[in-house]
C-alpha cells in the first residue's frame, strides 16, 4: 500500500485559495459584456428570415451570427412580420421594407 503523505493545513489552504482565485477569474471572463460596435446613421442591411422552429430572434444562430457590427438581439426579441415571413432586426434598429427587401435601419 502506497505511503501517502498528509499535506499540511496551509498548504490545503493556499490550493484552495487558488482554485477558487481561478474560478472567480474564469467566472467573470465568460460573462463579460460583449463588445460593441457602432454602425453609422442610415445604415442598410438585409434582415434575417427567422426560419422554423425557432420562435424568437435570439434563438437562431444563424440570425445571431449574421448581425453586423456586434449587434445583439435581446432576450426573447421578436421577430417581425413582412411579406408574410418573419424577419428579425437586431436590437437598435429599425425594419423597413425597401424596394420589396426587408431592410434593417440605423436609426
Amino acid at each position: 500500500m502506497p505511503n501517502f503523505k498528509i499535506s499540511s493545513r496551509s498548504t490545503v489552504v493556499a490550493w484552495v485559495a487558488v482554485a477558487l482565485g481561478l474560478t472567480a477569474v474564469l467566472v467573470v471572463y465568460l460573462n463579460r459584456p460583449v463588445r460593441r460596435v457602432s454602425l453609422p446613421h442610415g445604415t442598410m442591411f438585409p434582415a434575417c428570415l427567422l426560419e422554423p422552429p425557432f420562435k424568437t430572434c435570439d434563438e437562431s444562430g444563424t440570425c445571431v451570427g449574421s448581425a453586423p457590427g456586434g449587434l445583439t438581439y435581446a432576450k426573447g426579441r421578436q421577430p417581425v412580420q413582412a411579406e408574410g415571413k418573419n424577419w428579425c432586426c437586431p436590437d437598435g434598429t429599425t425594419a423597413q421594407e425597401v424596394g420589396g427587401v426587408v431592410m434593417c435601419i440605423v436609426p
